[in-house]
């Protein structure tokens, strides 16, 4: 017999795949669609212009996905990425050049920081200030919403989390399209650079997120905070 325990850790991992799958797709159909618009067609030719999850779940990062709760993180410690594809910014050209490069390159940290604040405006209009206080467990967000339905419950949990883990991407993506943009320039002005390729390009890279992500992560929810805030304002939500 399943125990209610065991029955929120199956609710909750149902619910990460969900919101993996949709998270990433969204993300990578939009870094391709951009970088269409930009004028590089690699990603599109890659098979990346496509809401179909496939190309854009990584095993790895799933499998990660999955693990970070399982050992007992929770939600708030979930790590997870999707596949990563690069822009080819040599195919950009014309007015702007630069701003179309950046909106290329960090068009996933865009989507998925809209979608963190798309997710928290959504909350907010339904529970007012209350929306602020929700958990990211589901056991203590069934006790804080005791007066609703479980399908309620369920369903706010589901945002609750989409919001948490597109906080979790946006500041992950941010480190690695900076990280990954960095090392394009090192390599490119500094050839002999490139026998530590391995190296700068895998371990030094863990080392940035084990830096950074935390502060990341933080600037990236004030940033959410303050956008879902002024937008919730504007649409006369959570009074």
């Amino acid at each position: 017999m399943f125990n209610v325990n065991t029955i929120q850790f199956i609710i909750t991992l149902i619910t990460l795949l969900l919101i993996y799958l949709v998270t990433v797709s969204l993300a990578g159909l939009t870094r391709a669609w951009v970088a269409k618009q930009m004028g590089d067609d690699g990603p599109e030719e890659a098979g990346f212009l496509t809401l179909n999850p496939v190309p854009h779940v990584d095993p790895v990062g799933l499998l990660i996905t999955f693990l970070s709760y399982a050992m007992e993180w929770g939600l708030f410690g979930v790590f997870g990425w999707g596949t990563y594809f690069p822009i080819d910014t040599d195919a950009i050209h014309g007015r702007l050049r630069s701003v179309k490069v950046a909106l290329a390159l960090f068009s996933d940290t865009l989507c998925h920081m809209a979608c963190a604040i798309t997710g928290l405006v959504t909350i907010v209009g339904i529970f007012g200030e209350k929306a602020v206080r929700l958990t990211v467990d589901h056991a203590a967000l069934t006790q804080q919403l005791s007066h609703l339905s479980s399908l309620t419950v369920t369903v706010t949990f589901i945002g609750v989390v989409f919001i948490y883990f597109n906080i979790m991407l946006a500041g992950l993506s941010f480190i690695i399209n900076a990280y990954r943009t960095l090392m394009k320039y090192l390599f490119e002005n500094h050839p002999e650079l490139f026998e530590y390729h391995g190296f700068l390009t895998f371990a030094l890279l863990l080392l940035f997120i084990f830096f950074f992500a935390a502060p990341m992560r933080l600037l990236i929810v004030h940033l959410i905070l303050k956008g879902a805030s002024i937008i919730a304002y504007l649409l006369g939500l959570g009074h």
